[in-house]
């Protein structure tokens, strides 16, 4: 867009018009993650307290990921139809009665179905970025979606401290009230402070009888652009849930760290992320658009762990461990754009829906797989599988990389000329 282009001033009251939707979309996601993550540190507890062993905790883990891998495709297909408050509201009602049902647990087979519940309702983060892309023109949705990763890192920042520290000073039960709590603050958000979205997508660049008709979810995920994006999501997934997995292990191991100082690295991580994907994202994607500051996450994601394998000197240790919550802050949101600009404004709630789908495989996948490498060979081969693993989502993302006549990805010659 040119200097002087008269449609600067109406993008940017667009803007300004869906600053309170992505508000109330940015606190969903907060409010999910809170839920999500304080569960992370009494799991063990629970299980224990219940009758339950190791492998009680794997299936726990994967009755959550599981479902949300079908469904999320089918949340936002739906949400596509029927509005995305509906779809909010119905998943809300859910996760906060799987939360209930792990606070009231009596045995393990209750406690299963309370898990299996909160996987099948757990749509929240999938439906708050399609409303979050609906109100937000297309060159922005780099910034949206970094806005939605920010109250992520901040949710995972502080819930699994949350869930530690209910779970000492109460009980591993009492985390359950909490996660509900957490649940009925979203619902009454979604109901008061996020209006419906769908019918406003006029603003992200069409009218709604402009928009076309949905296409078939196979369709959807033939298109070679749509394929490679899912790809590099799930390598990258893939990757960071090895490190999720394996990095108190390693810290443990390498350093001597016990629960708390171990719980301090996991802090330093989502800060870093939440200030990258507050404060520099936007800016780096306006200036440089987001193929490129993704792969640039892309290669710090690959040095970090590379940094990681080699088991360095703590102050080395700690250094990758900035660089790494710099690299996902940076690769995440920019991908996740790069896919919203991919499909049209009738299958924002789908693809997101997918993504969704794909982030739970591999979150599925991945945790096993990081501490399965990693008490056969150590971190060496925990963190060079991850790192290869990075290296793999940027070689994807290659044949996606804008012509020179072509607009940056992200739009942002639309702002800057």
């Amino acid at each position: 867009m040119a200097p002087g282009d008269a449609s600067a001033p109406r993008c940017n009251a667009a803007i300004v018009s869906a600053m309170s939707p992505l508000l109330g979309a940015a606190l969903v996601v907060l409010l999910e993650g809170l839920a999500t993550a304080a569960v992370f540190p009494v799991m063990h507890a629970y299980c224990a307290a219940l009758g339950g062993g190791e492998l009680w905790v794997g299936v726990l883990f994967a009755l959550v990921a599981g479902p949300k891998v079908l469904l999320n495709p089918l949340w936002g297909r739906l949400s596509d139809r029927l509005g995305r408050r509906p779809m909010l509201i119905a998943a809300t009602l859910g996760t906060l009665s799987g939360s209930i049902g792990w606070a009231v647990a009596r045995n393990l087979t209750w406690l299963a179905v309370a898990r299996l519940v909160v996987g099948v309702f757990s749509a929240q983060a999938a439906l708050a970025q399609a409303a979050a892309v609906d109100v937000t023109p297309p060159y922005r949705r780099a910034h949206a979606l970094a806005l939605l990763g920010a109250a992520f890192g901040i949710s995972f920042t502080l819930g699994p401290l949350m869930g530690g520290l209910l779970g000492s000073w109460v009980s591993p039960a009492s985390v359950g009230w909490a996660c509900a709590a957490s649940q009925l603050v979203s619902l009454l958000v979604v109901l008061f402070a996020l209006p419906e979205t769908r019918a406003e997508s006029a603003v992200a660049g069409a009218a709604p009888a402009a928009v076309p008709a949905p296409v078939r979810f196979r369709d959807l995920v033939r298109a070679p652009a749509v394929a490679l994006l899912l790809l590099a999501t799930l390598a990258m997934t893939l990757s960071l849930s090895e490190l999720t997995s394996t990095l108190g292990l390693f810290t443990e191991h390498a350093y001597g760290f016990d629960t708390a100082r171990t719980s301090y690295v996991f802090a330093l991580l989502g800060l870093v992320a939440v200030a990258v994907q507050a404060g520099a994202v936007r800016r780096l994607s306006a200036r440089f658009g987001d193929w490129l500051v993704a792969g640039a996450g892309m290669l710090a994601l690959v040095g970090g762990y590379a940094l990681f394998a080699a088991q360095p000197a703590l102050s080395a240790f700690l250094a990758a461990t900035v660089v790494l919550g710099v690299g996902a802050a940076l690769s995440v949101p920019c991908v996740t754009a790069m896919l919203s600009r991919s499909v049209s404004d009738a299958d924002q709630g789908a693809i997101l829906g997918v993504n969704q789908s794909v982030i739970g495989a591999g979150r599925t996948v991945g945790y096993v797989l990081g501490t399965w490498l990693y008490e056969m060979r150590g971190a060496g081969l925990a963190f060079g599988g991850a790192a290869g693993l990075a290296a793999a989502a940027l070689a994807l993302l290659l044949p996606l990389r804008p012509s020179a006549r072509s607009p940056r990805a992200g739009g942002a010659q639309a702002e800057v000329g």
